[in-house]
C-alpha cells in the first residue's frame, strides 16, 4: 500500500490489536527513519477523518512494525522501534491494545476507501427534491468510492500480465487510472504507459491519474515517466505504435497509408502487423515499458498485444481491461494464449492466467454495473444482439457462461445454443439507487419523428428543459450522432436552433481538439468513436433508426451496442 508519499508493505486492522503497519524491510541504519516516515504518512491521512479524531490528534496510536526473519539480538531498545520476527511476532501483537467498535468501523472506512473515485459537484442549481439534478446528485454522492472488486483490480498488481473485464459503467476506465498511479507511487523509476483506442479519452484519463496521484504521494505525476498515449500516435502525438516502430528504426506509417494498403476497417491491424514482422526478422529484442495498461481491449487487433508484449521488459506487466459487448470494430477477444502470439518454439507467449490464493490474480470480473441502469444495458445488449430480429441474431458469443459473469441471471429456460431462455440482470450487479430514484421509463426514452427538422426542434426543447427545469449542468448531457459521416452535417442542423436558445455547444474534434469532450459552458455534440469511453448523465443519441436497417447491420448494431448512462433519450 501507498501512504502519502511512503509506500508500506502490509497493514492489518483488527478490533484486538488495532491498526497495525508492516515495515517489510530487513534490519538497517535507516529503521528508525522509515518508521518514522510511515507513521507520519499515515497519521496524516486519518488525521483528516473527524471520527478518528479526540481533540486534536487521533483517537489511537498506529502501531508500525518491521518484520524480518534476522537475528533477534538486532532488536532496538528504542520503544519507539519496534522489530517483529517470525519467532516473536505473535506475542508482540498480543501486547498492543484493542480498539473499540466505532473506531474500528470507521478506521475500517478510511482504509477501505482508497480513493475517491470522482468528488461530487456540489450542484448549487439544485432546488427541487424530485429534479433529474437531485437524483443525480445523490447517484454521484453514492459512486463516490471504490468497491471491493475495483479495489482488488486496482490494488493487486501480479508480476505478469493481468486481464480485467468488465460492462459499461462498471469502472474500469477508472480501475485503470488508479492502477497507473499506484504503480507510479510505488516504483517512480518504471516508464509506465496507459494507452486507449479513442483519442477523446485523453482528458478523462489525465485528470483521473492527476488526481489518483497527489491523492498517493502529494505531488504531480512525472510525466516523463508515466505517460498516457494513444495506441496509434501521430506526427504530432507518440503512441506505442509509433514509438516501437521508431526504436526498432522502421517508419511509423500514417492512416493514409494505412487505409489505402489494407482498407479502414483493417487499417490498424495492417500497420501493426507489418512492424511485428519487421522486429521478427531483426531478431532483436527492445523493451521500451516496465508496464502497460491498456483500455478498450476489444477494440484493438492481435497483432498490436504482440507489439507490446515484445516491447514490455519482464515480467511482462502488461494489463488489458475490456467489455467485448462495446465493440465497436471488426475485431473479437482472443484468449491470452492467442492473444500475445507465439514464441520461436510456437509456444504461446502467455500459456495462462492464474488466481492463486495469496498472490495478486491475473484475471478479474467487475461485476457490478454503478452508471448504467439495468434497463439500459438490457435493451443495448438486445439491440446489440439482434435477439428479438426474425431474421435471428446478428452477433454473438461463444461462451456461454459469459452471460452470468457479466451480471445476468437466468428466469427461465437455459442459456445454451437452440434453447429459449429468459435473462435479467442480478439484483447484487444493480446498486439499489436505481430502483430507488428512477423508472424504467426514465432510464430510456424513445421518440418517433416524421422529418429530421422534427427531431432537432425536439431535443433542443428538450435539452433546454434539462437545464431549467431539470437541474442539469451543461456537460451533463451528451449529443451523439452515431453515423461519423453525418456528424458535421446534422450537428449544422441542431446548432442555430441551440443558439436560439441561448445554448452554446461545440463538435467534438472539430470544432474543439480532439482530446477534449466536455466543456463547463458549452453543449458537447460528436460521433459515437469519440462518445465511447466518456460518461454522461443524460445522453441523446439521434438517428436512431439506422440500427435496424440497411446495408453493414452488425456494424451499425455494433454502434448502438454501447450502453448509455443513468438518463437516456433516443
Amino acid at each position: 500500500m501507498v501512504a502519502g508519499s511512503k509506500p508500506t508493505g502490509l497493514m492489518c486492522l483488527t478490533r484486538e490489536h488495532g491498526l497495525v503497519v508492516f515495515d517489510l524491510k530487513e534490519y538497517d541504519a535507516e529503521i528508525e527513519n522509515r518508521q518514522n516516515d510511515i507513521y507520519a504518512a499515515i497519521h496524516r491521512k486519518l488525521l483528516g477523518y473527524k471520527t478518528l479524531r479526540s481533540g486534536r490528534d487521533l483517537a489511537l496510536k498506529i502501531q508500525i512494525v518491521t518484520f524480518t526473519p534476522g537475528h533477534e539480538s538486532e532488536r532496538s531498545r528504542d520503544e519507539d522501534v519496534v522489530v517483529a520476527y517470525p519467532s516473536t511476532l505473535i506475542q508482540m501483537l498480543e501486547e498492543f491494545p484493542p480498539i473499540s467498535i466505532d473506531i474500528f468501523r470507521s478506521l475500517n472506512a478510511a482504509i477501505e476507501r482508497v480513493t475517491t473515485i470522482k468528488p461530487p459537484r456540489k450542484r448549487f442549481s439544485v432546488t427541487k427534491a424530485d429534479s433529474m439534478g437531485a437524483k443525480l446528485k445523490e447517484i454521484e454522492k453514492q459512486i463516490a468510492n471504490l468497491d471491493h472488486w475495483q479495489k482488488r483490480a486496482a490494488i493487486e498488481s501480479p508480476d505478469g500480465p493481468q486481464r480485467i473485464r468488465g460492462l459499461a459503467g462498471s469502472g474500469k476506465t477508472i480501475v485503470l487510472a488508479l492502477k497507473a498511479a499506484m504503480l507510479h507511487a510505488m516504483n517512480p523509476q518504471w516508464r509506465i504507459v496507459l494507452t486507449f483506442n479513442t483519442r477523446s479519452l485523453y482528458q478523462q484519463f489525465k485528470e483521473l491519474v492527476r488526481r489518483f496521484t497527489f491523492e498517493n504521494i502529494n505531488d504531480e505525476p512525472d510525466w516523463e515517466k508515466l505517460q498516457i498515449i494513444h495506441a496509434w500516435g501521430s506526427a504530432r502525438q507518440p503512441g506505442i505504435y509509433s514509438e516501437i516502430a521508431k526504436a526498432t528504426e522502421f517508419d511509423p506509417r500514417d492512416f493514409g497509408y494505412a487505409k489505402s494498403k489494407y482498407g479502414h476497417g483493417e487499417a490498424f491491424k495492417g500497420v501493426c502487423a507489418e512492424l511485428l514482422e519487421n522486429i521478427k526478422k531483426r531478431k532483436t529484442s527492445t523493451y521500451l515499458f516496465d508496464a502497460v495498461l491498456i483500455d478498450e481491449a476489444q477494440d484493438l487487433p492481435q497483432p498490436f498485444f504482440e507489439l507490446v508484449y515484445s516491447a514490455t521488459k519482464d515480467p511482462k506487466r502488461i494489463v488489458w481491461a475490456y467489455d467485448e459487448l462495446q465493440n465497436l470494430g471488426s475485431y473479437s477477444m482472443l484468449p491470452p494464449q492467442e492473444l500475445f502470439g507465439t514464441n520461436s518454439q510456437g509456444e504461446p507467449n502467455v500459456m495462462s492466467l492464474e488466481n492463486e490464493i495469496g498472490r495478486a490474480s491475473q484475471d478479474l470480473v467487475l461485476p457490478v454495473c454503478y452508471r448504467n441502469t439495468p434497463w439500459a444495458l438490457t435493451v443495448a445488449h438486445a439491440l446489440g444482439l439482434g435477439i428479438y430480429r426474425q431474421e435471428g441474431l446478428v452477433q454473438y458469443f461463444e461462451d456461454q457462461g459469459l452471460w452470468e459473469e457479466i451480471g445476468y441471471e437466468t428466469v427461465q429456460g437455459k442459456a445454451e445454443a437452440g434453447h429459449h431462455v429468459v435473462l435479467k440482470r442480478k439484483p447484487e450487479s444493480t446498486p439499489t439507487y436505481f430502483a430507488d430514484l428512477l423508472k424504467p421509463d426514465d432510464a430510456v426514452v424513445v421518440k418517433r419523428f416524421e422529418t429530421i427538422e422534427d427531431q432537432m426542434s425536439w431535443v433542443t426543447k428538450s435539452i433546454a428543459n434539462n437545464l431549467t427545469e431539470d437541474e442539469l449542468e451543461i456537460d451533463d448531457i451528451l449529443v451523439v450522432i452515431p453515423e461519423p459521416r453525418s456528424v458535421g452535417l446534422d450537428a449544422a442542423k441542431l446548432i442555430p436552433l441551440l443558439e436560439k436558445n441561448n445554448i452554446s455547444s461545440h463538435i467534438v474534434g472539430i470544432t474543439t481538439s480532439l482530446d477534449m469532450v466536455f466543456d463547463s459552458e458549452s453543449l458537447a455534440i460528436t460521433g459515437i468513436f469519440r462518445a465511447k469511453g466518456n460518461e454522461a448523465p443524460m445522453v441523446y443519441i439521434l438517428n436512431s433508426e439506422f440500427c435496424a436497417e440497411g446495408s453493414e447491420l452488425s456494424r451499425l448494431r455494433n454502434i448502438y451496442l454501447r450502453p448509455l448512462p443513468a438518463l437516456e433519450h433516443g
